[in-house]
């Protein structure tokens, strides 16, 4: 029986005739998949001819009236700058500038999980894991343990680790550890240093001045001294300031 040619198309494996041949069908009675279909039987139609135009006509007509497809012939960004141009390594997330008290979604969201996690605590289902119900509560790590948690660290380039290692680069026996993950082992302790030369016992270490604003330099100093190593912290200011030069810290680097 003649189903039209235009109008159907027909199945190589069962004979059938359909206007497609979806994957619902293949897996249903013939067991495959569509790309296994399309491999066994490269040059077969999927797609009737009539059912193809009908879709190609409504996507005109759905692009003319402005509810798919791209307006003004693919040039509504013309003449704008991209926001992430000459920016490498940059990106944003949709809530950032955002919080409960400006956006709707985050509010229902943090609710939400509020009162989920209330429920859960409350019906013992979830303990908070500080203290005594950490299981890694009294665990001593060995050496080896200490060494592949500091090795298994993202390590993230600050800029005035960048600017520093670009100045003390062509200096001989001069690692960055960031890259090389070299550790040294201070007593108890094991210490990923910013900067390494080996073969001098001779640590750089970069203090940022958020993050070690409570800090005391003289400490860490003294813990490498007592284990045989020199150390040399430079803080962010230091290096961020434009007089900042490397003769500054030559001698000690051994230029």
């Amino acid at each position: 029986m003649d189903q039209g040619v235009n109008k159907y198309v027909e199945c190589s494996l069962c004979g059938r005739c359909f206007k497609q041949i979806t994957e619902t069908h293949l897996r249903k009675c013939h067991g495959i998949s569509f790309a296994e279909y399309k491999s066994q039987f490269p040059d077969s139609e999927t797609l009737a001819r009539e059912s193809r135009k009908k879709i190609s006509d409504n996507a005109v007509e759905l692009n003319k009236k402005g509810i798919i497809g791209f307006k003004d012939r693919h040039r509504i960004n013309e003449g704008k700058t991209p926001w992430n141009k000459n920016k490498h390594g940059v990106q944003t997330i949709w809530s950032k500038g955002r919080t409960k008290e400006n956006c709707e979604s985050l509010a229902k969201a943090g609710k939400t999980l509020s009162r989920v996690r209330k429920e859960m605590f409350k019906n013992g289902k979830l303990k908070p894991l500080c203290g005594k119900n950490n299981p890694m509560f009294g665990t001593k790590l060995s050496d080896e343990h200490k060494l592949a948690l500091l090795k298994g660290n993202i390590s993230f380039n600050s800029k005035p680790e960048l600017k520093l290692w670009k100045l003390i680069k062509p200096f001989e026996g001069w690692e960055y550890s960031a890259q090389t993950k070299y550790c040294i082992k201070l007593g108890n302790r094991i210490k990923n240093p910013d900067f390494v030369n080996r073969s001098k016992r001779k640590t750089i270490e970069v203090y940022g001045d958020y993050w070690h604003r409570n800090d005391n330099p003289q400490e860490l100093i003294n813990i490498y001294n007592s284990n045989g190593w020199e150390c040399l912290v430079l803080w962010e200011h230091e290096i961020m300031d434009n007089n900042f030069s490397i003769d500054t810290i030559k001698e000690y680097i051994g230029g």
